[in-house]
């Protein structure tokens, strides 16, 4: 079984309307970024050294530094963005996986997280799935609804040193009221902690240490995850990364681990376009999944005009 591309996650009977909606988020992503391709200047220029007396308009003038995204693999980076900035990150992602109950395909869209620069070490950030479709190809069971949004923080707590990494936390509550299929009927909180080291060679290693408590049918569930990432830039604005992601259950439940690898692609200082494709292991499921995303920065009072 190899990595699935969205149209063929169409499900049988309502796969015109599936297909058409696919077109038209795909057009919209594509139109998005070729006119952000067309009206940027890839060209980077080397900032001039900043005097001491000139350090506070220099920075002022820098804007709001390289834009760092918290997508497309599972690991949250630990820089917050600029002060007065908003960052939107979004995208789509189908999975297909199989085991003794039949094969199941999801397709999961627009995946939103809005981050909001509050100071120079705090954001706020609003996220969530967005819209599922869920599919059990042997029962014939069908799902389709809203996740669960959820309302929360970053803080940068200590920039990265010699031989210290970058630390951040995140701190997260989701809200029951999506799909009654999708939400989980509780509050829910999570915490992250997040890190990140640059290291030999161009590369940069970041990780997170996750908690979180899931309501369900028997009351909370405590999960925790562990995630681990390598990155590095390549040539013309691309950059990849290697991921591996474990997720431990409560009760007993066990845990399911999956390895996926992707890339991105620079649109300019404040646009970035990414591709993922991966592979989960969870019990006797085992699945594939490949995804797409776009992610635009803007100042926060381009959009409250």
């Amino acid at each position: 079984m190899g990595p699935i591309w969205f149209a063929t996650l169409i499900f049988q009977r309502e796969e015109l309307v599936l297909r058409n909606f696919h077109r038209r988020f795909a057009g919209l992503l594509l139109s998005s970024v070729v006119a952000l391709a067309a009206g940027t200047n890839n060209s980077i220029i080397e900032p001039a050294k900043a005097s001491p007396v000139a350090a506070a308009s220099e920075e002022k003038l820098a804007g709001p530094g390289e834009l760092v995204s918290d997508r497309p693999d599972f690991t949250e980076s630990t820089e917050v963005v600029a002060r007065g900035y908003v960052q939107l990150e979004t995208g789509m992602v189908g999975e297909r996986s199989g085991g003794d109950s039949g094969t199941a395909m999801a397709f999961t869209v627009p995946q939103p997280l809005a981050r909001i620069g509050l100071t120079r070490k705090v954001e706020l950030r609003i996220a969530g799935d967005g819209y599922q479709w869920q599919r059990n190809l042997a029962a014939g069971d069908r799902l389709r609804g809203a996740s669960d949004p959820s309302f929360g923080a970053k803080v940068k707590l200590a920039q990265e040193t010699k031989r210290l990494p970058a630390i951040a936390v995140i701190g997260a509550v989701s809200t029951p009221i999506g799909h009654r299929d999708f939400t989980s009927y509780g509050y829910d909180p999570e915490v992250k902690i997040c890190w990140s080291k640059a290291g030999p060679g161009g590369f940069a290693a970041s990780g997170n240490v996750n908690f979180s408590s899931v309501t369900d049918a028997e009351g909370r569930l405590f999960n925790r995850a562990v995630s681990f990432s390598v990155g590095h830039d390549l040539p013309a604005g691309f950059g990849g990364y290697w991921e591996w992601y474990d997720l431990s259950l409560d009760r007993g439940l066990g845990h399911s681990s999956m390895f996926n690898m992707g890339i991105t692609r620079s649109l300019g200082p404040d646009a970035q376009v990414d591709f993922l494709v991966g592979h989960t292991m969870s019990g006797n499921l085992p699945g594939w999944f490949s995804g797409m995303g776009l992610v635009i920065r803007r100042p926060l009072g381009m959009l409250v005009r």
